[in-house]
């Protein structure tokens, strides 16, 4: 009964989702690209690609050590990976150039989230860390695509919230092939929430490995940086970074060498902010 409310209140919201879009576009020129694939609406394919969901920068950064990993090891394997947001797209095209093919997944609409399997018909779908998204599952189950997560993390009150809609999210999670946790509270509690096959694998992103161009810049801020305080006000939205410019005056007069370090959570305010 669950699932088919929402499937009912999915196909309603497709006005609003089309809205949506256009005032993302219009606000932030980076949505412009693409816009489409948020419909489904990707290249068609027949080469049976591996998919890998990385939503944003965070999930990609613990998405690179298996792409690198199964490029290594499988170099004729086509990967298409999906992403949410711009700025994750952009670092993983940095990151795998030439690698891998990339595109957004769509919104978790029923026709979307079919017409997005049926045109990249992919062997295997892999999601990353906690993207549960019922009608995109249901879909993929019924045309036979096992559908994995890894770095799997669910706290305490995601359970809770997840359970409010157990009988719409416990299907989803028991269709699952395998769900790798990060811990074994993380382990726990998807399989409180319905999952069957669960193991722990650890945190994914421990396994990157960063070059020493990285760690010579890094060296280099610390040397720049050497006997100050940092401040860092990292992943700020419009309206936060007030708050921290705000703060500096007085945390100044108990640390008067505090430095504040802004790091908006969209890279291309970084001109406004400055």
């Amino acid at each position: 009964m669950m699932s088919r409310l929402y499937r009912l209140l999915t196909r309603l919201l497709l006005p609003l989702l089309l809205l949506f879009t256009w005032q993302r576009i219009l606000r932030r020129p980076a949505y412009r690209a693409h816009w489409q694939e948020r419909f489904g609406f990707v290249p068609r394919r027949s080469d049976r690609p591996l998919w890998i969901h990385a939503v944003s920068v965070g999930e990609g950064m613990a998405a690179l050590p298996l792409i690198r990993q199964l490029r290594e090891r499988h170099p004729d394997l086509p990967i298409l990976i999906s992403s949410t947001t711009p700025t994750g797209r952009t670092l993983l095209a940095r990151e795998l150039a030439g690698m891998v093919t990339q595109v957004y997944l769509p919104y978790d609409l029923p026709g979307a989230v079919r017409r997005f399997l049926e045109r990249s018909q992919p062997r295997l779908g892999v999601l990353m860390e906690t993207e549960l998204w019922p009608n995109l599952l249901r879909v993929a189950r019924q045309r036979g695509v096992p559908v994995m997560l890894l770095n799997g993390r669910l706290s305490a009150r995601s359970l809770a919230g997840y359970r409010r809609f157990a009988s719409l999210f416990a299907p989803a999670l028991a269709g699952l092939a395998w769900v790798a946790a990060q811990s074994p509270d993380d382990a726990r509690r998807f399989a409180e929430l319905g999952a069957t096959r669960v193991s722990v694998q650890g945190q994914m992103k421990l396994d990157l490995q960063i070059d020493a161009g990285q760690r010579a810049r890094a060296a280099s801020w610390q040397e720049r940086f050497a006997g100050r305080r940092v401040w860092v006000f990292a992943s700020t939205h419009p309206g936060e970074e007030e708050l921290a410019w705000a703060s500096l005056s007085t945390l100044r007069k108990i640390e008067p060498k505090l430095l504040l370090v802004l790091i908006p959570r969209h890279p291309e305010r970084g001109d406004t902010l400055a």
